[in-house]
C-alpha cells in the first residue's frame, strides 16, 4: 500500500470506529456461516426427498404416472414431494443469505 498524505489524518482514527468495522465483519461472517449451513441442510433434505421419491415410484408399479404413484403409495409419495420442495427452498434461502453476507463485508484497503 502506498503512502497517501491525505490519509495520514485518518490513520489515527478514533478507537470507536475500529470495533464497528470488526462487528460488521463478525456479523457478516456469522450470517455467511448460517447461510452455508442452510445450503448443506437444504441439499441433505433434498437428497432424502429424492430417496423417498425413488422408493415411492418403485412401489407404484411399472407404468404408473406420478399422481398415481403419489396417491397409491400413501404418505410416502407426498412426503417425498414435500421434502424435495422444502430442501430446495432451504437451499435457495441459504444461497441468498450467504451471498448477502459476502456483499456486506466491508472492503479493505488491500482490495483497492
Amino acid at each position: 500500500m502506498k503512502w497517501n498524505p491525505s490519509r495520514a489524518a485518518t490513520a489515527a482514527a478514533p478507537l470507536s470506529v475500529i470495533p464497528l468495522a470488526t462487528d460488521e465483519i463478525a456479523k457478516a461472517a456469522t450470517r455467511g456461516e448460517r447461510g452455508r449451513r442452510a445450503i448443506l441442510a437444504g441439499w441433505l433434505i433434498s437428497m432424502l426427498g429424492i430417496v423417498a421419491y425413488i422408493v415411492a415410484m418403485s412401489r407404484a408399479g411399472e407404468h404408473a404416472s406420478i399422481m398415481d404413484a403419489f396417491s397409491n403409495t400413501g404418505l410416502l409419495g407426498w412426503c417425498a414431494a414435500a421434502l424435495l420442495a422444502a430442501g430446495v427452498i432451504i437451499w435457495f434461502v441459504g444461497n441468498i443469505d450467504c451471498l448477502d453476507a459476502l456483499a456486506k463485508i466491508p472492503a479493505s484497503d488491500d482490495d483497492e
